[in-house]
């Protein structure tokens, strides 16, 4: 007898346990993806679009909210939120403007949270850098006085650059790479090396550049030679 109750007491909590767990609320499947308009990088001063959308089971999504570096963001001039909808009370997606890009203000790792009724989840992470193009000089021309067949190395524009720099060097009007010129080489800097000047007066120019933005600085360059005429109005 003990062992027959014993039996129907373990049948009922079997039976319990399962309606137990048929009662509980399904568990909302959210899968939320961002993207940007403009990619990793963009030039400062633009606008930069962001956009969020979820994936759910649930099949509502009754809010986003956006984060920068973890923070959350709120609508002002600088970053705009907007909704979509595909009815009425369903938002369809997300998107954050980033206006008048900075460099030291909007950099950073963006991302967006989705909440429905069940849950909410955050999205993969977008990386905004900003390009930019610093100049260091204080002149935009040099002079060189230096002896006969004597070499020298001239440096391009001292700048900072990100992401991407590219230097041209130009003989009067000649791009050097492009049209070869075998007096001199550029090495892996960007330096300009010229072997032996024999002309009493030479005259280089240099164009340093952001590849992203097409900012630009163009220096010029006059080598003489010390001992010959040399007209210093320049």
């Amino acid at each position: 007898m003990n062992t027959w109750m014993w039996f129907i007491c373990l049948w009922i909590l079997v039976i319990c346990g399962q309606s137990g767990r048929s009662s509980r609320p399904p568990v909302a499947k959210l899968q939320v993806i961002i993207s940007s308009s403009r990619g990793r990088i963009a030039p400062e001063g633009c606008k930069v679009r962001f956009r969020c959308v979820a994936n759910s089971t649930d099949g509502r999504v009754n809010a986003y909210n956006w984060l920068v570096n973890g923070s959350r963001i709120s609508a002002t001039d600088k970053y705009h939120i907007n909704y979509y909808y595909k009815h009425k009370k369903l938002i369809r997606y997300s998107t954050l403007i980033v206006v008048n890009v900075s460099r030291h203000i909007d950099e950073g790792f963006y991302s967006c949270i989705a909440i429905t009724r069940l849950g909410s989840a955050i999205s993969n992470q977008a990386l905004l850098q900003v390009a930019y193009f610093d100049v260091l000089e204080n002149s935009s021309s040099t002079f060189f006085l230096i002896k006969s067949l004597q070499s020298i190395t001239l440096h391009p524009p001292s700048a900072r650059i990100f992401p991407t720099r590219r230097v041209t060097w130009f003989d009067q009007n000649r791009n050097i790479i492009k049209d070869g010129y075998s007096q001199s080489y550029i090495s892996s800097d960007g330096s300009l090396n010229i072997i032996g000047v024999r002309n009493v007066t030479e005259e280089y120019r240099c164009i340093v550049e952001n590849v992203v933005t097409g900012e630009n600085y163009v220096m010029y360059y006059k080598i003489s030679v010390q001992g010959e005429y040399i007209n210093y109005i320049y």
